[in-house]
This record gives C-alpha cells, structure tokens and sequence, in this order.
C-alpha cells in the first residue's frame, strides 16, 4: 500500500474517530463487508484497521458506550485482534464461523451476535431454520449473546423461515438458558 493510501486511510478513521468521540449517542456500530474467502490480508487489518479501529472503540468508550463491530465473512483469522473489542455481529454461519467455537474462545470478552444465516432464510425449509435457530441454545449459555441473524433479511426471504426463526428464538431463547 502506497504512503498516500496509508495517510488517507488514517485521516478517514481519525476524523472518523474525532467526530465518533463528540456525537456517540447510541451504541457504534461499524460494518465492514467481507466474503468468505478474504478479500484482503490479514497484515493488513492488522497493520491499518486494527488501530484504527481501536481509536473507534476508545471513544465509544470514552463517551460511556460499548462497541459492537460488524462484519461479514469468515472472521477466524483476525478473530484473536476483533477479540478486544465489547461485542462481535455476524457470525456468519455459511461463511464459517462457528458460534460453538467462537463462544468456547471468547465467552468472557465478547458479546456474540448473529449464526442465524439469511441466505438460508431465503433458501431453506422451515425445519432447516428451526434447527439452525437452536444455535442460541449454546451461544446464550451463560449469557453474552444477542438472538438475531447474520444481516438484515433480504426482500426474498421466505417469511415463512423468518416466522421460524422469531419463534423459535422466543421459545428457546429465554434467559436462563439450559444446555
């Protein structure tokens, strides 16, 4: 990456970060889109987002609030460095990330989000989505997680699935939760 597109890129998250610090009045939420094949090095994120990023999170903090990053994609090999953040949402299931592990390795750091899949709102049946909704069985264990799918629902989703879904989060999503 040219000096010129590491001094720009920095300047957009500074102010990013300046202006975050004077109008935080909700909780952040930061999305960056990914695929499940990554689309960009992880020396990268490591190197230019990730300190960035940390300056989001410091005013978040600084103004009282938590930091909830989204992101899409398989997250496995910059999940250690998004680890320090308050909360993680996608959790894509059909992009690899597991919920079951996820949890195993950062239940005491992290708020979870997400495992539901909306492309499977739009493909599979509803007994597909009452099985994959039972991911909040083990994500919710002990507390930490927030019932939702891995993105907004498309126009396309079957509302049949999306009924399953809500459903079966309120019948099983109920805190305490028992495995």
């Amino acid at each position: 990456m040219s000096a010129l597109s590491r001094c720009l890129l920095g300047c957009v998250c500074d102010f990013e970060g300046d202006n975050a610090s004077k109008s935080y009045e909700k909780i952040k939420t930061d999305k960056t889109s990914q695929t499940s094949e990554k689309s960009v090095p992880v020396k990268f994120f490591k190197d230019l987002i990730f300190p960035n990023l940390r300056k989001q999170v410091q005013a978040a903090h600084k103004a009282g609030l938590k930091f909830i990053k989204h992101s899409d994609g398989n997250l496995n090999p910059i999940l250690q460095a998004l680890a320090s953040l308050d909360g993680l949402h996608s959790l894509d299931l059909t992009a690899g990330m597991d919920m079951k592990s996820v949890k195993r390795l950062y239940d005491d750091r992290l708020v979870l989000m997400g495992n539901v899949s909306v492309d499977n709102l739009c493909t599979r049946s509803v007994e597909d989505m009452v099985e994959q909704t039972r991911c909040l069985r083990t994500a919710a264990l002990g507390g930490g997680y927030i019932f939702t799918s891995s993105n907004s629902w498309y126009a396309d989703s079957k509302f049949e699935n999306c009924l399953a879904m809500v459903e079966t989060g309120r019948k099983y999503g109920r805190y305490p939760i028992s495995a």
